[in-house]
């Protein structure tokens, strides 16, 4: 690609003008079956998108003998003559676009013929792109020479084709005095020899007219459905009786549509500005050669000026980039599309106004789809476009799949409630559809993010390269403001006549957005069950005087509850811990805003750990004459006891002791053991306070016998009760 791109700079370098002749307007390129010889999958295009003239014969086979031509993509991979050869690309940004290659006749020649229906008088330019095949390095042989002729005449002698190993353009300007089928050639003037290879790209053919100045009556910047008055001024060389045709592009230039009917006035109004609008001009010199392609001109492109969004807008102040600081709930509660495990979602949602929902994917043009993979969908998709899921880590996620509708307009809107005077972001993520090799080929996305019908916001085009981008922006809502409608609309017309405009979208997103807000602790950590916690909100700057709601989540930040009622005190106490605690505050510029989602800031959450207080019971053996030690006290008779001891976290637990006495076997022994953040000493230990809520406890066996005989039980406590535990013998 890189060297192809060095090529192409090297077009416009050996440039052949005969005439210079004007050519302030020009016509779309009229040569549309060998303009650029199309683009495709395979190496080499089959069957042929252009034939050329006998005696020349297509082959797919590579590399074409003499006399023979084929259309591909490059040469590299070819053996046989053409290791003779250079390895080149065509002479486009398109890795699949096609050039034509020829070995030539034995005997001079045309290579390549059209006949046109053009109009006269006209000043045409045609103009083409050509390599010579034939290796610099080897022996020189005579090289391809290049003519051109219209209705039979010579027209332009472009001269020798050198073996440089470069693209080269050439260009000849001419003048069609009689309207009517005018056939052109392109003649190899040098005869069939084993240097006289080249390849061709990129013909063009244009009809010239008159200067088209287009002016803006009582210029001024616009908002989106002005009127707004145009007039045209046409330069020297003008047409006797010019006839016009407005057009509008709502995609930068990439597509033009009529506006209005043909008329042979200058001037001109036009209703209701579209978003993003440009303005041109076609021209013919009459109204029947007007609706003839190969009659009209056309004038550059009039971009409005339009106002700022907010200036345009009731219901914003400002605009801004993305925010920095903390978000607060999506306006769009299914702005991600939901998840789940269908292809397809089983239901129209009924997002896009003006859309029909498709169930069997790929959409067709007008129509759109949710899913969570493309992979699956056969037909046009499995050829053209790329393979997706949504853009999150859910692999069941949903997206919205759009293919453009022939009109540009909404493929989403939803109103939604919003707060005054409130800073909010509206962005989503975007990607084509398109494979990348069709780069060059096909029309690109281009989205407005519109808010109460205003353009707040403009994607331009999007790239063909298989990769998600995000686009938003900020807005500061007006006084009084208490709902948007927010819109996504495609700019870019799509159906059969503008192939490509094919797009998915994740991930909507509406929320209010401002300064920093954070929660940190004054008490220090870990908790007992029972403790209070002092935490301090910090609020960066942004608001004026915040309103805080503090809120707290007892299962461990999945559901929140408020706590205590809307402050501006930065700090508070949590009382009476228990478990699963997490605390987090809310954050607005006024109480109201505090108690609408949509308008509220949440900081980050801390979750505390807080450690219980253990009520312990244990069951133990006591031999008769031995003592027992328990806690601080050493005991010598059974019964129940009870002692308060303290965990390696510093809670407290009350152990109960169940001493019973045991025959004396008259065999006495101790033994200890140690586990980490537990000491088992003599006949018990316990592990209060134990994260796992295990108590360990030391037995013997055999009542008072048996010293080999030792184990440690684990087992669980939980509200008053132990459960089975794991058996580990010594």
């Amino acid at each position: 690609m890189l060297r192809k791109m060095l090529l192409l700079l090297l077009i416009g370098l050996n440039t052949a003008a005969l005439q210079a002749q004007p050519c302030n307007s020009q016509s779309n390129n009229l040569l549309q079956n060998s303009r650029t010889f199309g683009y495709g999958i395979p190496n080499v295009q089959d069957p042929p998108g252009f034939l050329a003239p006998a005696p020349y014969v297509y082959t797919t086979t590579t590399p074409p003998g003499q006399g023979e031509y084929t259309i591909a993509h490059n040469t590299a991979s070819w053996g046989g003559a053409a290791l003779n050869w250079v390895d080149t690309e065509d002479a486009s940004i398109t890795p699949i676009g096609y050039m034509m290659v020829v070995n030539s006749q034995t005997n001079p020649g045309a290579f390549w013929a059209e006949t046109l229906p053009l109009c006269a008088p006209g000043n045409y330019i045609l103009s083409f792109d050509a390599i010579n095949l034939y290796d610099p390095g080897l022996p020189l042989q005579p090289p391809p020479a290049f003519e051109l002729f219209v209705n039979g005449a010579p027209v332009a002698n472009f001269g020798i084709l050198q073996a440089d190993g470069s693209w080269n353009s050439y260009t000849a300007t001419f003048t069609i005095n009689a309207a009517g089928p005018t056939p052109f050639e392109l003649v190899n003037n040098t005869p069939g020899n084993p240097g006289n290879v080249f390849a061709i790209d990129n013909l063009s053919l244009i009809r010239c007219g008159p200067e088209l100045s287009l002016t803006e009556l009582n210029p001024k910047f616009h908002c989106p459905g002005d009127s707004i008055g145009m007039t045209v001024t046409l330069g020297p060389n003008t047409y006797p009786d010019p006839w016009f045709q407005w057009q509008l592009s709502t995609d930068a230039g990439q597509n033009w549509g009529n506006y209005g009917a043909p008329t042979n006035q200058p001037g001109f109004t036009i209703f209701n500005l579209p978003i993003a609008a440009w303005i041109r001009l076609a021209a013919a010199p009459s109204q029947p050669e007007l609706s003839n392609p190969f009659c009209v001109t056309y004038s550059g492109p009039f971009p409005v000026a339009f106002l700022p969004p907010e200036q345009c807008s009731a219901a914003i102040t400002s605009i801004g980039a993305l925010c920095t600081g903390n978000q607060g709930a999506n306006g769009f509660p299914n702005g991600d599309f939901g998840s789940g495990p269908d292809n397809v979602l089983p239901f129209d949602p009924g997002y896009a106004p003006g859309y029909v929902y498709e169930f069997n994917p790929p959409p067709n043009d007008g129509t759109y789809t949710i899913t969570n993979n493309t992979a699956p969908w056969g037909g046009f998709a499995a050829d053209s476009w790329i393979n997706i899921f949504n853009n999150s880590p859910d692999t069941n996620g949903y997206m919205m799949v759009v293919n453009a509708s022939p009109e540009p307009g909404l493929f989403y809107e939803q109103t939604i409630p919003v707060c005054e005077n409130t800073l909010y972001e509206f962005s989503c993520d975007v990607i084509s559809m398109n494979w990348p090799i069709f780069i060059g080929t096909l029309a690109e996305p281009n989205i407005s993010f519109v808010i109460d019908g205003v353009e707040v916001f403009a994607s331009g085009n999007i790239p063909i390269d298989s990769t998600w981008r995000t686009f938003g922006f900020s807005i500061t809502t007006a006084p009084g403001v208490s709902q948007l409608t927010l819109g996504l609309r495609n700019n870019t017309p799509g159906g059969q006549m503008n192939i490509g405009n094919d797009f998915a979208i994740d991930n909507i997103t509406f929320h209010a957005c401002g300064p920093d807000v954070s929660v940190t602790e004054l008490s220090p950590s870990p908790y007992c069950a029972g403790d209070d916690a002092r935490l301090e909100a910090a609020v960066g700057p942004g608001f004026d005087s915040p309103e805080l709601q503090w809120q707290i989540s007892l299962d461990g930040g999945q559901t929140w509850q408020d706590f205590g009622g809307p402050t501006m005190q930065t700090e508070v106490i949590v009382p009476n811990l228990q478990q699963n605690t997490a605390v987090r505050v809310l954050a607005a510029e006024t109480a109201a805003n505090l108690a609408n989602p949509t308008c509220r800031l949440p900081s980050n959450w801390i979750y505390l750990p807080v450690y219980p207080n253990w009520n312990i019971t244990v069951y133990d053996t006591i031999c008769q004459g031995q003592s027992y030690v328990f806690g601080n006290q050493t005991l010598y008779d059974p019964g129940t006891y009870q002692t308060q001891l303290t965990s390696i976290f510093g809670c407290d637990s009350l152990v109960t002791l169940h001493l019973a006495l045991g025959a004396l076997t008259g065999q006495r022994y101790g033994f200890y053991l140690s586990r980490p953040g537990v000491h088992l000493r003599r006949k018990y230990a316990v592990r209060p306070g134990s994260l796992s809520g295990i108590i360990y406890h030391a037995r013997r066996l055999r009542q008072c016998g048996d010293a080999d005989a030792r184990r440690v039980s684990a087992q669980r406590y939980r509200n008053g009760h132990y459960l089975p535990g794991a058996i580990v013998c010594f």
